[in-house]
């Protein structure tokens, strides 16, 4: 983690990109939230680039999890990618991130209902994880562009049940 206001920027944003693509060149794969600030920047920007996702959810091989309601229609503040961020080559799913129940800190039994693309994204990495485990029977050198495209499949699948079903 860094502090955007105490960082040089650009120097950060370079090597933060350059360790994820290592780690994505190693078999590792980086799951990061789009961002929650779609309304806001949608309504000072009028549409334009900025809508697009968060830094560092615009970097290349990455899975980037924006967040979808319980009727899996994309959350209001949940940022979304834009035509440009497909430039990038980026990976983007929605996963649940509004409403989610989560452990608390106030007290050893706290829990916190919380809403937003990083909720969205502690879901996406279970279901990464889960894949991949299932990927791996029998065969320890899975790279993260197989799960990565078994994901979508599935998730493609999904979409195609779901719009059947409503017909």
């Amino acid at each position: 983690a860094f502090d955007n206001v105490s960082t040089n920027l650009p120097v950060c944003n370079h090597r933060i990109n350059k360790l994820i693509q290592q780690l994505f060149n190693m078999g590792i794969a980086v799951v990061i939230s789009a961002g929650n600030a779609y309304e806001n920047y949608r309504l000072a920007f009028k549409n334009s680039i900025a809508t697009g996702l968060a830094y560092p959810a615009y970097f290349k091989n990455i899975l980037v999890a924006m967040a979808n309601d319980a009727d899996y229609k994309l959350a209001a503040f949940t940022q979304r990618n834009c035509e440009e961020d497909f430039d990038f080559g980026n990976y983007i799913f929605s996963a649940i991130g509004t409403d989610t129940i989560s452990t608390g800190i106030s007290s050893t039994n706290a829990i916190s209902v919380l809403s937003g693309s990083s909720q969205a994204a502690a879901v996406l990495s279970g279901l990464y994880c889960q894949m991949l485990n299932r990927m791996r029977v029998g065969n320890d050198s899975i790279h993260p562009m197989q799960v990565i495209r078994k994901l979508n499949t599935v998730a493609l699948r999904i979409e195609e049940n779901m719009a059947d079903a409503s017909n």
